[in-house]
C-alpha cells in the first residue's frame, strides 16, 4: 500500500522518495557527523517532507475560476470604421487582418495573451496564467510597440495611407476575476479592474496610451509620461488620474518605494529637504548652475527614500535630464574605482556577464553618443574603460601606456570631464550617488576631481547620501564646488511618528493608540525601524491583514516580545519565517547585499528537488518585503535581488 494507504490510487511523488532516503541516509550518519550537525542538515529536509506528504493528502483542485493581480491593456483604432465607406469589403477585411496580425505580434512578444477582438479594438492580458513581476511593464511596451507598428504600416499598406489613423489605449493593474466564464465556457478575466482600463481606453484621445495610477506606481522610472489632468470616466464615482506613456527610458529603473503589506506610505516630516532638492531641480533648469547636495544621516531615516521621492516627483516633469545612478556595497570599499565603474556600468547598461567585446562596443557606443563631434571619442572611452577595471589591455589607444598607471588615470580622468562637458551642452546631467560611505577612495578622489573642476555655469546637479562616517574617512568630501550643501535628517519628531504609524496601519479601523504609541515610543523617529515593528506585529498576529479592514487583537501582545533594537526586530523577523526561506536568505547573505537566483542554486547542495521552492522562497521573501528585486541583472539569464537594507544582510550573516 506504500506509505499513504489512501493514496495508493495515486502514484508516489519522486520527491517524497528521494527525501525519505536522504533523511535515512543522513541519519546513519550521526556517528560521523555528529547529532549537532544531523540534526541541523535534517531540519530543513523534514519540513519539506512533511510540506510534500500534506500535498500529496490534500491535493488542490483545479478551480475553473481565480482571484488574480493581473494586468489589462485595452487598445483600439477608432478611424477603422470610417473607411468602409470607401473600400471595397474584402480588400479592407484582408488589410484589416494584416494589421491585426502584426499587432497582436507586440503583445504576444511582450509576454500577453490576446483575449479577444472587439470592433477595432482588442483586450489583451498579462498574468492571466502566470504572473511575471514586469507584466504592467510589458504591458506598457507593448502598447507602444503596437503604437509604432501602425505608424509604419500606415506609410506601407495604400489602404491605410494618409488616413491617418491611429492607436489609442489604456492599462490598468489590479485583482479581478480570471477563469471560464459564462455559459460558453470562455477564458477571460472580468472585474472593476478590467472595466477601468476599458474606460480609460475610450476615454484616451487618438495616440494616447493612458496608464492607471496602480499601474505606473509599478513601473514609475522607466518610461517617459505626461501626467494628466484628472479625469470622469463612465462608470466610475470618483475622478482617475492617468499618465500618458510616451516612450521607455534608455536609463530604465524602478523606482522603490517603502510599505507594508501592499500600504504604500508618503513621505513624512521630509517635505524641507525635499523641497530644498525640488529648488535644486529647478535652478538646474533655471539658472543652469553646478550644484553639489549631501544627504547625511544614520541607518534607517529616510536617505534612499528621499531620492525615490525626489526621482518620482521629476518623472513626470517635462524637463529631460541625463541620470548617472550609483549604488554601493561595503563589500567593494577597497577595490580602486568601483563605484565610478558602478555609475558608468549604469549608464552604459553594461552588465558584468557581458563579454569583453560587448562592454568595448557598450563603452564606444556610450561615449560617440555623448560625444558626437569628437573623433577621439572612442580613444576616450578605452581610457575610461581600463580606468575603471574593464579589461582594455589590447586596445591600440592605450599601447605604451599601461607601464605608467598615473597617465592611464590622467587621461581617463580627463576623459570623464569631457563626456560631462558635452553631455551638459545638450541636457542637464543628475548624478543621484547612494550609499557614499562605502565608496572605495579612489572613486572618492575621481568625483571629487570631477565636481571640484567643474565649471559654475555648467548644468550639473549632484546628490550624494551617506552616513557621517564618510566624513571620518574623506573629511574634504563636497569641498570647493561653490554651491555645495548638506542636509542632515534626524529622527522624526513625535508628532510625525505618529502620522507615519498611521498612515503605515490605515487600513486598520480604529486604530488603538496604545499599539500607536508602542511603536512611535520604540521606533524612536527612525521610519525603518518603525515599518519593521509594525511587520513584527503582522507576523505575531496582533494585527491581522487577513481581510479589511484590518483587526487589531491587543491581547496578542503579551505573547509577543518586542526587541529593543533594530537589529533585535530584524532577527524576530528571521526567527518567524519557515526553515526553507530562513536558509535560503542566509545563503543569499554570503553572497552579499547583491545576489542573484543562479548563484543561491549553486550553493544550495539539494537544488534538484529544490528549485521551485527556492523560486517560490525568493516570492515569499519580496512579498514580506526582506529582499526587493532589480528590473535590470549585473549577469545575463539570471534575476538579481538585494536585501531590503544593509543591515538586514548583516544580522542573516550572522546567523
Amino acid at each position: 500500500m506504500g506509505i499513504f494507504p489512501d493514496l495508493a490510487t495515486r502514484p508516489m511523488n519522486p520527491d517524497i522518495t528521494r527525501l525519505e532516503q536522504a533523511i535515512s541516509a543522513l541519519d546513519a550518519q550521526r556517528s560521523a557527523l555528529g547529532d549537532s550537525v544531523v540534526d541541523a542538515a535534517l531540519g530543513p529536509l523534514r519540513d519539506r517532507l512533511a510540506a510534500l506528504r500534506q500535498a500529496a493528502e490534500n491535493p488542490v483542485e483545479d478551480d475553473s475560476q481565480k482571484r488574480k493581480t493581473i494586468t489589462v491593456l485595452f487598445a483600439d483604432i477608432p478611424g477603422l470604421a470610417a473607411l468602409g465607406e470607401r473600400y471595397d469589403a474584402e480588400d479592407l477585411r484582408d488589410a484589416v487582418n494584416a494589421l491585426w496580425e502584426r499587432l497582436d505580434s507586440a503583445i504576444l512578444s511582450h509576454g500577453g495573451r490576446v483575449d479577444k477582438h472587439m470592433g477595432h479594438g482588442v483586450m489583451a492580458l498579462w498574468g492571466a496564467e502566470s504572473i511575471a513581476e514586469d507584466d504592467p511593464e510589458q504591458a506598457i511596451r507593448a502598447a507602444l510597440g503596437m503604437r509604432s507598428i501602425l505608424q509604419d504600416i500606415s506609410a506601407e499598406m495604400p489602404v491605410f495611407a494618409g488616413e491617418g489613423i491611429s492607436l489609442r489605449a489604456g492599462i490598468n493593474t489590479g485583482p479581478a476575476i480570471v477563469g471560464q466564464v459564462g455559459t460558453t465556457g470562455e477564458f477571460t478575466a472580468i472585474g472593476d479592474t478590467v472595466n477601468l482600463a476599458a474606460r480609460l481606453n475610450q476615454g484616451a484621445p487618438a495616440g494616447k496610451i493612458l496608464v492607471a495610477p496602480d499601474t505606473y506606481r509599478l513601473v514609475r522610472g522607466i518610461f517617459d509620461v505626461e501626467k494628466l489632468s484628472p479625469m470622469r470616466l463612465k462608470g466610475k464615482s470618483e475622478t482617475v488620474e492617468p499618465y500618458s506613456a510616451l516612450r521607455p527610458r534608455p536609463r530604465a529603473f524602478h523606482l522603490i518605494t517603502r510599505g507594508v503589506e501592499g500600504v504604500e506610505t508618503e513621505l513624512v516630516g521630509r517635505e524641507y529637504e525635499l523641497g530644498q532638492l525640488q529648488d535644486a531641480y529647478h535652478r538646474l533648469f533655471g539658472e543652469r548652475r553646478a550644484q553639489l547636495i549631501n544627504i547625511v544621516a544614520e541607518m534607517g531615516l529616510g536617505k534612499s527614500r528621499l531620492f525615490t521621492e525626489f526621482l518620482t516627483w521629476t518623472d513626470p516633469q517635462p524637463n529631460d535630464y541625463y541620470l548617472f545612478l550609483g549604488r554601493f556595497a561595503p563589500s567593494q570599499t577597497n577595490a580602486p574605482y568601483a563605484f565610478l565603474r558602478e555609475i558608468v556600468a549604469f549608464r552604459f547598461q553594461i552588465q558584468d556577464s557581458d563579454p569583453l567585446s560587448v562592454v568595448y562596443q557598450k563603452m564606444e557606443n556610450g561615449f560617440k553618443a555623448f560625444l558626437p563631434d569628437d573623433p577621439a571619442a572612442e580613444e576616450k572611452a578605452h581610457f575610461v574603460g581600463q580606468l575603471v577595471g574593464y579589461n582594455f589591455s589590447e586596445s591600440p589607444h592605450l599601447r605604451g601606456l599601461l607601464s605608467d598607471p598615473g597617465q592611464v588615470r590622467s587621461l581617463g580622468f580627463a576623459s570623464i570631464m569631457r563626456l560631462v562637458e558635452s553631455a551638459s551642452q545638450s541636457c542637464p546631467l543628475i548624478f543621484v550617488l547612494d550609499d557614499l560611505q562605502w565608496a572605495d577612495t579612489a572613486s572618492l578622489d575621481a568625483l571629487s576631481m570631477l565636481f571640484r573642476n567643474l565649471p559654475a555655469e555648467m548644468p550639473v546637479l549632484a546628490i550624494c547620501a551617506t552616513r557621517p562616517e564618510l566624513f571620518e574617512r574623506y573629511p574634504n568630501w563636497g569641498r570647493g564646488l561653490p554651491n555645495a550643501s548638506t542636509l542632515h535628517l534626524e529622527p522624526l519628531s513625535r508628532k510625525d511618528s505618529r502620522a507615519f504609524v498611521e498612515q503605515v496601519l490605515r487600513k486598520v479601523e480604529i486604530l488603538p493608540s496604545a499599539l500607536r504609541e508602542l511603536v512611535v515610543g520604540s521606533g524612536e523617529g527612525n521610519p525603518f525601524y518603525m515599518e519593521e515593528l509594525v511587520k513584527t506585529l503582522i507576523e505575531g498576529r496582533v494585527v491581522d491583514i487577513s481581510d479589511e479592514p484590518w483587526q487589531v487583537n491587543l491581547a496578542r501582545l503579551d505573547k509577543l516580545n518586542i526587541p529593543p533594537s533594530l537589529s533585535g526586530v530584524l532577527q524576530a523577523r528571521l526567527d518567524g519565517l519557515d526553515s526553507l526561506e530562513r536558509t535560503a536568505l542566509q545563503r543569499a547573505s554570503i553572497i552579499g547585499r547583491i545576489f542573484w537566483d543562479r548563484a543561491l542554486e549553486a550553493i544550495s547542495p539539494e537544488i534538484e528537488s529544490e528549485r521551485e521552492r527556492l523560486q517560490a522562497s525568493l516570492a515569499t521573501l519580496r512579498a514580506k518585503e526582506l529582499i526587493f528585486s532589480h528590473p535590470v541583472s549585473a549577469f545575463s539569464d539570471t534575476t538579481e535581488y538585494a536585501f531590503k537594507h544593509a543591515l538586514l544582510r548583516d544580522v542573516t550573516y550572522e546567523t
